[in-house]
């Protein structure tokens, strides 16, 4: 089970960052090293490949990088 992460690269570090002292358990990844496709379950994306189903059997869920933007600053 797998996190990977496909958009801006800098937020992506300090996605990582918090992944790895919140949730130590939980592999994540930084597009474009995407490991072994059927292992990942959770992507984070801006913009998600257009062969998503084919490539990612085994996806459960895609979150919006861009989602709540502007949540954070506010």
């Amino acid at each position: 089970m797998t996190v990977l992460y496909k958009a801006n690269m800098v937020r992506g570090a300090e996605w990582a960052g918090l992944f790895a002292e919140c949730a130590p358990e939980l592999p994540f990844r930084l597009w474009p090293d995407i490991g072994d496709p059927a292992d990942e379950r959770y992507m984070v994306a801006w913009v998600p490949p257009d062969d998503i189903a084919t490539t990612f059997p085994n996806l459960e869920l895609v979150v919006s990088a861009g989602a709540s933007a502007g949540a954070v600053e506010g």
